[in-house]
């Protein structure tokens, strides 16, 4: 009988899981992934960012390891990008995820 190969990415995923449940820390602080933090209609931080797709005052398109990320909004600016935590200021109207183009393929 074949034997079922196993997915790493779920391993992965359940042992952050479990590494969280036993810590009782936030699992984003063990996942590698990525965390969107919006405070307010003014303010979004996005950490696990991986560059900067796209820059307008209406659209910012991020690109973390999963999704693209997509803020919307007016006078949008990035006040700082550190390592790969970015934080954006302005009218913030929506926040939608997306496929990478890799995902798309």
């Amino acid at each position: 009988m074949a034997r079922k190969k196993k997915n790493p990415e779920r391993e992965r995923e359940s042992l952050a899981q479990k590494m969280s449940a036993m810590l009782d820390i936030p699992l984003e602080g063990i996942s590698p992934g990525y965390c969107i933090t919006v405070s307010g209609n003014e303010e979004a931080s996005v950490s696990g960012c991986r560059g900067v797709l796209a820059y307008t005052a209406e659209q910012i398109q991020l690109r973390t390891l999963k999704h693209n990320v997509y803020i919307l909004g007016s006078s949008l600016e990035i006040c700082s990008l550190i390592e790969d935590q970015i934080v954006i200021h302005g009218k913030i109207a929506s926040v939608h995820l997306g496929k990478t183009e890799e995902e798309k393929l």
